[in-house]
């Protein structure tokens, strides 16, 4: 639970507050958010959020819904570092054989996130 005071006509104003406790399941879990606005005008929206258990196999790719950026971690994610950000780009095969004269060009794409 997060308490604390918004500013009036905020737009995406962040209130940390810590998900530690949650466990992953398959259902998702039921997150609500209430608002006193001059002690007599109140507000209350309800949202979903799904908190996933790791697959067995595969990867896990997530959206991060603030950034709109795409994020992965290998099915054995307790021996890797977390997410990385992923890029989604892709080139035909006959491209002008324009990957096959310089690999270095998807080098160059990984280091620029």
């Amino acid at each position: 639970m997060a308490v604390g005071r918004v500013p009036v006509n905020a737009t995406k104003f962040e209130m940390p507050f810590s998900l530690t406790k949650l466990m992953p399941r398959k259902e998702p879990y039921t997150v609500s958010c209430s608002a006193t606005y001059r002690g007599d005008q109140k507000y209350i929206i309800n949202t979903s959020l799904s908190y996933l258990p790791n697959p067995v196999s595969g990867s896990i790719t997530r959206l991060d819904a603030r950034t709109g950026g795409l994020w992965t971690k290998p099915f054995d994610a307790e021996h890797t570092a977390g997410y990385t950000p992923v890029f989604p780009l892709g080139f035909y095969s006959s491209f002008d054989d324009y990957l096959a004269r310089d690999l270095s060009i998807l080098d160059d794409l990984k280091a620029r996130g």
